[in-house]
């Protein structure tokens, strides 16, 4: 974490730090994901994939629903 305050990180300059950011947090869960998949006997690829595939799937309606259902908490 400290690395992230320290100016001379043209890595993070070059695609801004908020992309930069993003992108290692997601190769990170990528990474971790993947060695737990492999670890666990009782997970396998396929029923990850298609479990992951059937939750992106209705991601924007749940998303759209949970905007909806704040806005209307605060209006």
């Amino acid at each position: 974490i400290w690395m992230a305050t320290r100016q001379d990180q043209p890595d993070l300059d070059h695609n801004g730090r908020l992309f930069s950011f993003s992108l290692i947090a997601l190769v990170n869960m990528l990474i971790i994901v993947s060695l737990l998949i492999v670890a666990s006997p009782a997970v396998a690829w396929k029923t990850f994939a298609v479990t992951w595939y059937a939750n992106a799937s209705t991601f924007s309606t749940r998303l759209v629903e949970s905007v909806r259902e704040i806005v209307g908490f605060f209006v």
